[in-house]
């Protein structure tokens, strides 16, 4: 008896234990659920070639949010990111400070305007916008938010886990013009159109009425009803298409000036003859000539200038083609050449950095060179020099403290073309408030391979040295743009500025877009 009794003791137990242990398991599964994580949604299906969007947000949300740093992966083959906006509820609530484009792979930082808009809860934030590339075929593509890290307005910050969303991208095999999808051309068809006639792309709902516009100019008119019609009479309608160019196609460059280049370009062909050539410079329309033109002079350029020149063909339904030949060229320049110091413009108390030497518009041979570098030795210290190019030699011919004297030659190849030929090693000195000091090259010769001489203009870099570190974790980062973020609106009229007057990284007594951008900038160098 008293064993039975035992028995059921430890039954009873047992129980209780299981049950408490999938107590513990719930209580820890719904926490998990909790945590705050990244969503991505929209569509999940579009046509090849179509515009969508996705919309960026966050989820469990438990204390405010003020900064975020994301990253967005896609496959550049299948899709196009173009852009990325605050939803429209936010619009002066939350902002894009930074972002950095790369095929595949977008990287944005946002951040809040303020403690009265930081996030506080589960909240759609960014719309990202997309183009499905003019596949052949049917495909899978992913989005994916990755290296999520936001931050509170103390500059705490957290990793947070990302999302992916998948669009089907399907190739649409409808018949032009078959507007009821019945595949079969009737006046079911010309019945839809004619309720769209007038319809244009300015019109709002133009999304609605496009699928009627088959003769593809932004607007359904009589041409649009003319198609349809003649393919109920013969079953094909007769869409008109743009020029198209042959792979082979080519444009090329002769007689580059310091001013003017001439193009010269393999032509297109359209069933019915390309009637126009369009040019384009840098993305904007320049000139149009006829269809049996196929050259093209430019003046009136800028010297020593980059300019992407680009051709597009047309015919006489006014359809223009988009994919010709383009190509990129440099004006000559008409100076001789010119000194240049780059790198960077802020650095903190102590670190180090280095400044780029290099000379631009070089158009005839340099065998040596030398200059006097000067510096403010009381906030910098010289650490030395290197060449850049392995064939290059550099010697430091004499220093003083404040001033070194440079001594640079080419071996036996001499410098024949623009280039970054020296890298100077500095030190900024310890400081107790921000500073900017001072590089400059002065007394700069040039010698070419038979000992000639020239003189050119020097050149000078600043350098702003500043103790900005607002979280105080030695490093720059989202956590200090989200103490900005959070100062954000106050000025020095405020009673508690003192509170607030470290964000104020520009020193103009407001904490505003200014400092956010700088703080955003400093990140991504």
């Amino acid at each position: 008896m008293r064993k039975r009794k035992r028995h059921r003791t430890y039954l009873v137990y047992a129980l209780l234990m299981l049950l408490s242990a999938n107590w513990f398991a719930d209580l820890s599964l719904a926490k998990a659920e909790e945590a705050i994580h990244a969503t991505l949604s929209g569509q999940d299906k579009v046509l090849v070639g179509e515009a969508f969007d996705l919309t960026y947000g966050l989820k469990g949300v438990t204390q405010a949010v003020y900064a975020q740093d994301l990253t967005v992966t896609y496959d550049a083959e299948q899709l196009s990111f173009n852009g990325a906006d605050t939803v429209k509820e936010l619009k002066d609530q939350f902002s894009i400070v930074g972002l950095s484009d790369t095929p595949g792979r977008v990287r944005i930082i946002a951040v809040s305007h303020g403690a009265q808009y930081a996030i506080r809860e589960n909240s759609e934030l960014l719309t990202l916008h997309w183009n499905s590339k003019k596949l052949t075929h049917s495909a899978s593509s992913d989005v994916t938010i990755s290296n999520l890290v936001v931050s509170n307005g103390d500059g705490v910050e957290t990793s947070v886990s990302g999302a992916t969303h998948t669009v089907q991208l399907s190739v649409d095999n409808s018949l032009p013009g078959d507007l009821n999808g019945d595949n079969k051309y009737t006046i079911g068809d010309l019945a839809i159109a004619a309720a769209s006639y007038g319809k244009t792309s300015a019109d709002s709902d133009w999304a609605k009425h496009m699928k009627a516009d088959v003769h593809p100019d932004g607007r359904i008119d009589i041409a649009d009803l003319a198609i349809i019609a003649k393919a109920i009479m013969s079953g094909l309608p007769d869409v008109p298409k743009p020029p198209e160019w042959m792979a082979a196609k080519r444009l090329d460059v002769s007689d580059v000036s310091r001013s003017g280049v001439t193009l010269s370009w393999s032509g297109a062909t359209d069933a019915d003859g390309v009637t126009g050539y369009k040019v384009y410079q840098d993305g904007q329309a320049l000139a149009t000539v006829t269809g049996n033109v196929y050259q093209y002079a430019i003046t009136s350029l800028m010297p020593n200038t980059a300019y992407t020149f680009k051709v597009e063909a047309g015919n006489a339904s006014g359809l223009w083609s988009t994919n010709g030949p383009s190509v990129t060229v440099t004006t000559q320049a008409n100076q001789p050449p010119s000194a240049q110091l780059t790198g960077q413009e802020t650095v903190y108390s102590e670190g180090l950095f280095t400044l780029t030497y290099g000379l631009k518009s070089v158009t005839e041979s340099i065998y040596a060179q030398d200059f006097t570098l000067t510096y403010e030795a009381e906030h910098l210290e010289f650490l030395g020099v290197e060449a850049l190019p392995e064939d290059m030699s550099a010697v430091i011919d004499s220093a003083t403290n404040g001033q070194v004297h440079v001594v640079l030659h080419g071996g036996e190849y001499p410098r024949q073309e623009d280039a970054d030929l020296l890298a100077l090693r500095w030190r900024a000195k310890a400081i107790s408030q921000p500073v900017t000091t001072t590089m400059t090259i002065q007394d700069i010769a040039l010698t070419d391979t038979n000992g000639v001489e020239t003189t050119i203009g020097g050149v000078s870099h600043s350098v702003r040295i500043t103790l900005v570190d607002l979280n105080s974790d030695n490093k720059i980062s989202v956590g200090d743009l989200a103490v900005v973020a959070a100062a954000y609106g106050r000025t020095s009229a405020d009673e508690d500025w003192a509170k607030y007057e470290r964000a104020d990284l520009n020193h103009n007594g407001k904490v505003d877009i200014d400092d956010l951008a700088m703080v955003a900038k400093w990140i991504f160098r």
